[in-house]
C-alpha cells in the first residue's frame, strides 16, 4: 500500500477504487470463519442479500461480467495511516457516550485498537468496549449464535 520511494506515504497510484465481485465480497468473511462449513456462521440467504444489496449500490455493477461493485479505497488509506500511528481523529474531543464492539475473529480491527480508542476517549462520560466471542468483522450478518444477537443486544442495552 505504500509508495516504493517513500514507505510512509500511501501509494498515490493505487487508484480510487477496487472492483469486487461476489466471491471477493465474501472472501474475507469466509476466511475468518473457523469452520469448513461456512453456513454454520453465515446463513446463505443473508450472504446473498449482502452481496445483492452491495452490488445495488453501484449503478455500473451490471455492466461487468460477473457483476461487481466499485469499492472506494479510502478505508485502506485510513488503515495505512493508522498502522503508522496516525490517528484519524482526536478521540479526546468526543464528549458523548461511546460503545465499541469488535468480533473476536475480526480480520480488520485488533484488540489493541479497542484498548487504544477507549484509553483516548478521556472526555466521554461513558465508554464500553465489548469483544464478542466467535464474532467476525461482519457481526451484524453472522448467525445469531455467532455474534449477531450479542452485537444487537449490546447496542440496545447501551442506548437504553
Amino acid at each position: 500500500m505504500q509508495e516504493k520511494e517513500n514507505p510512509e506515504q500511501f501509494d498515490r497510484h493505487a487508484g480510487g477504487y477496487h472492483i469486487v465481485d461476489r466471491s471477493g465480497l465474501l472472501r474475507r468473511w469466509d476466511a475468518s470463519i473457523p469452520s469448513a462449513d461456512k453456513t454454520e456462521w453465515c446463513d446463505p440467504a443473508v450472504a446473498d442479500a449482502y452481496v445483492w444489496q452491495t452490488l445495488g449500490t453501484d449503478p455500473t455493477a451490471s455492466t461487468r461480467n460477473p457483476p461487481s461493485v466499485r469499492i472506494p479505497i479510502g478505508y485502506q488509506v485510513d488503515a495505512f495511516n493508522l498502522s503508522l500511528g496516525r490517528p484519524l481523529f482526536a478521540a479526546k474531543h468526543i464528549r458523548v457516550p461511546v460503545l465499541i464492539e469488535r468480533g473476536e475473529l475480526d480480520f480488520w480491527s485488533r484488540p489493541a485498537d479497542l484498548s487504544a480508542l477507549a484509553r483516548d476517549l478521556i472526555n466521554s462520560p461513558k465508554v464500553r468496549t465489548v469483544m464478542i466471542k466467535g464474532g467476525t468483522h461482519y457481526l451484524f450478518l453472522d448467525r445469531p449464535e455467532h455474534g449477531m444477537s450479542q452485537f444487537v443486544s449490546e447496542v440496545l442495552n447501551f442506548l437504553t
